[in-house]
């Protein structure tokens, strides 16, 4: 399912910060990734990960993968911690995106 968004919407982004593009992406394997590996681009799509609040942002991009079946805290270095950046993302034309919120993964099917 898509979701376009019309309005001016205000997101965030943490990003590796030797990489001098807030909105930079690669072709890498993950969760939401495209599964059509065989297409190149154009024809396939990417995945830059946003979010509403900069809380939002460091669970999904510093907390989750080390969270992920861990009954205990899970640390993360003051090392690691520097090497992060935060960018304010802003939308000026519309946007459309997949819509993951409650079963739209399930819809994509």
């Amino acid at each position: 399912m898509i979701h376009e968004l019309t309005a001016v919407a205000s997101w965030y982004r943490l990003y590796r910060s030797p990489y001098p593009d807030p909105l930079g992406y690669g072709f890498g394997s993950s969760r939401f990734s495209d599964p059509e590996i065989a297409l190149t681009p154009p024809y396939r799509f990417g995945v830059v990960y946003i979010g509403s609040s900069i809380k939002v942002c460091f669970a999904e991009a510093i907390l989750r993968e080390r969270a992920v079946g861990s009954k205990d805290t899970f640390p993360a270095s003051m090392g690691e911690l520097l090497e992060v950046s935060c960018a304010s993302v802003a939308t000026i034309e519309p946007v459309r995106l997949a819509d993951l919120r409650s079963d739209g993964m399930l819809r994509m099917r």
